[in-house]
């Protein structure tokens, strides 16, 4: 998906055996499609390793594959793992300053 000059998210590429009909169908709000689809492109074998090594070496990725309960159990075994549980706090951190400075900046805004 992209946005186009519009500004209007819009799907660009299909997976191969994909259909326009399938992905609506299984989506809960209105797609807009691109005239010419984009073929699809795999991911190198470079961009893999770095996406597996660096990027994402927690695999969270995969959380979006999973619901309820067993995404519950895969949160929980990654926060028990130290670099992960780091990365969490740190990612949870920032949050909040960003939250607080938005805060103090609406509220010296206002008269």
């Amino acid at each position: 998906m992209r946005f186009a000059a519009d500004g209007v998210l819009e799907v660009e590429t299909l997976m191969p055996g994909a259909t326009r009909e399938q992905v609506q169908d299984n989506t809960a709000f209105e797609l807009r499609f691109r005239i010419d689809l984009v073929p699809f492109r795999p991911l190198s074998a470079r961009q893999l390793e770095i996406l597996r090594r660096d990027i994402d070496p927690e695999s969270l990725r995969d959380l979006e594959l999973y619901s309820g309960a067993e995404r519950l159990t895969r949160i929980e075994a990654l926060a028990k793992k130290e670099p992960a549980r780091d990365r969490l706090y740190a990612s949870l951190a920032k949050l909040l300053e960003r939250e607080r400075e938005a805060q103090g900046t609406r509220s010296t805004a206002r008269p």
